[in-house]
């Protein structure tokens, strides 16, 4: 089989091209990496940029799954696609990497394992941002490792687009946006509903997601508002432990958030409020659920204003921020934290340099005040290459499971202190023509660092800070785009860590679980067939102490006026791998569908 799919692959690979598909190496511009809008070609941080364009055409079916196919970023999945993942960020872990909706907050207090339930469907985002390092002095808490910020689409036309899929393991999904334009307001309403029979035994899952996004303008001004619905309910086979095969769960994320934008002649102001519910449903053994049945629910409730001003002498950008965290649960009791805090930053240039300096100042409860300054520096050596350099400290206090859980399998600790880090960074972005690269050295000294380990006895987890490590590492990034040529785009990236223990070695349940070796190879092409586009993946990877993996991927698609028709196909060598100890994940996935827009 090996070879019949490996024959099928160079005959593709070297058919002759009648049309040319189109990359778009122009310079987008990127609001994650500072309060100031920048091109990406000359910010003064790693940022890697996923667009919708990009985003159709690669073989997955939510947020969750396109987030590994962006270079540098590791996420470690348990089960069926898109059910549950944490996301690592150059060695920094899932509690310590932060996920945004439209620059808001969506971290989950009790959990990090939830910070990916979004009440977002592919089809509803117009590109995902990723900037690396610390990114404290912008967002406060839970970004040390690093921010992604999902940018939601807007409605340009009255549209309404339906997608239908199947594929192995019964599984099906449905898709529906509709979007309705006028002169001065839009809405966007979505809804996406997936469901399998899993690949082993209690990897089944249903998922459901409703939403819904208003926009208004008035003159120089806007107002928007958001709300979303998400309910998963799925077989989590070994995800916590791995003598019990019969876990389930069941997940309900609610999320809603407005705000208004005021644009003056020099100042911008732009106030906002936001909610996130959620619940979180898990029994230890569905054979005896009475035995151990854990309810958790989350409340988060916050509002910012950002107020964003210009002078002859540069740019300034002043936020302050309230959030109050509350838990209600079964098992880590009733719990509360308020944060309340404000930020500065202060962007100038001086001939070729840029230079973007600031501070975020966070009270938390139970902690105190924390300052987590930063700085960056960007020197445009020619019009097409940038150099830059930073630096900045972040800060996380423990989450609610950290500090309260108690289970057979796991244990919190009362006890536990806050991490800090400090990250430094340098490197350089080119881009000529039709070829484009990006490189970057760096380096993460933290301390207080929170884990998960084995006790004496070997028998269950306890939450604990084990200590300070050092990662240091190097990322690299390049494209291609060629014309007259039997490859239409290449994209090659690498991204190499090392990290330094600097305490006795233990058994890490996720701190030491990053990848050493990460290489991912993206080819593009159009088939000498009218329409007919191709696109594969080959990614290679090895973790700490662990194998090396080689996994393939596919995306073929058809397009036909309105209608777009596509096959998937996920690992397609069939390799047999996990994430997680004693957590395998699918084999090869075979999936197909087709797309309507009306």
């Amino acid at each position: 089989m090996k070879k019949v799919i490996f024959l099928f692959l160079i005959q593709i690979l070297f058919a002759q091209n009648e049309d040319l598909i189109t990359f778009n190496l122009k310079n987008p511009i990127v609001v994650s990496a500072s309060r100031f809008p920048v091109s990406f070609l000359h910010s003064a941080r790693s940022v890697a940029v996923l667009d919708s364009a990009q985003l159709a055409q690669l073989p997955v079916t939510s947020i969750q799954e396109a987030l590994e196919y962006i270079f540098g970023v590791d996420l470690l999945q348990r089960g069926s696609p898109g059910v549950q993942a944490d996301i690592n960020l150059r060695g920094a872990g899932y509690e310590q990497v932060l996920i945004m909706i439209d620059g808001v907050n969506l971290n989950d207090p009790q959990t990090g394992h939830h910070n990916l339930n979004l009440t977002l469907p592919l089809n509803a985002v117009d590109r995902i941002e990723v900037m690396k390092g610390a990114g404290s002095r912008l967002y406060g808490p839970g970004a040390m490792g690093g921010v992604i910020n999902i940018i939601t689409r807007k409605a340009k036309k009255k549209n309404l687009a339906l997608t239908f899929k199947g594929g192995d393991y019964r599984f099906f999904e449905t898709m529906a946006a509709l979007d309705l334009k006028f002169n001065n307001h839009s809405h966007s309403f979505y809804l996406n509903q997936s469901s399998s029979a899993g690949f082993l035994h209690n990897t089944d899952f249903k998922n459901y997601i409703f939403g819904y996004k208003n926009e208004l303008t008035f003159a120089a001004h806007k107002a928007g508002l958001m709300a979303g619905f998400k309910n998963i309910d799925f077989g989590a086979n070994r995800f916590y432990h791995p003598s019990f095969p019969d876990q389930r769960e069941k997940t309900q994320t609610t999320f809603f958030k407005a705000n208004v934008e005021l644009n003056f002649k020099n100042l911008q102001l732009t106030p906002k409020v936001f909610w996130r519910h959620h619940n979180d449903d898990f029994i230890l053994d569905a054979s005896r659920p009475e035995w151990y049945h854990n309810k958790h629910r989350t409340d988060v409730w916050g509002s910012e204003i950002v107020t964003n001003f210009a002078s002859l002498w540069g740019q300034t950008s002043l936020l302050a921020s309230w959030r109050l965290k509350q838990i209600k649960s079964n098992n880590l009791g009733n719990h509360q934290r308020a944060e309340i805090g404000f930020s500065a930053e202060y962007q100038f240039t001086w001939h070729q340099w840029q230079f973007t300096i600031g501070s975020s100042f966070f009270n938390y409860q139970g902690w105190g005040w924390q300052v987590n300054p930063g700085l960056d520096v960007a020197f445009q050596l020619r019009s097409n290459c940038v150099l830059f350099a930073s630096t900045g400290k972040g800060f996380r206090p423990p989450s609610f499971t950290e500090l309260y859980y108690s289970s057979p399998a796991n244990k919190g600790n009362l006890h536990l202190k806050p991490e800090e880090s400090i990250d430094f960074e340098i490197g350089s972005r080119w881009q000529w023509q039709q070829v484009g690269w990006s490189l970057a050295l760096f380096q993460r000294h933290a301390k207080n660092l929170i884990d998960w380990k084995f006790d004496e006895t070997g028998n269950y987890w306890q939450a604990q800070n084990i200590g300070r490590l050092n990662t240091r590492g190097i990322e690299l990034n390049t494209q291609w785009i060629f014309a007259n040529f039997f490859i239409n785009k290449m994209e090659f990236a690498y991204t190499y860590l090392t990290t330094q223990r600097l305490k006795t070695d233990y058994v890490s349940k996720y701190a030491l679980n990053h990848l050493k070796h990460q290489t991912s190879l993206r080819l593009s092409q159009n088939l000498g067939i009218p329409h007919f586009f191709l696109q594969w993946f080959l990614k290679y990877q090895q973790r700490l102490d662990k194998k090396e993996l080689i996994l393939a991927d596919v995306h073929l698609q058809w397009q036909f006026k309105k209608v777009l028709v596509f096959t998937d196909i996920s690992n397609l060598f069939n390799r047999h791998y996990e994430d997680f100890i004693s957590v395998p994940l699918p084999g090869r996935w075979f999936k197909m569908g087709v797309k309507f827009n009306l």
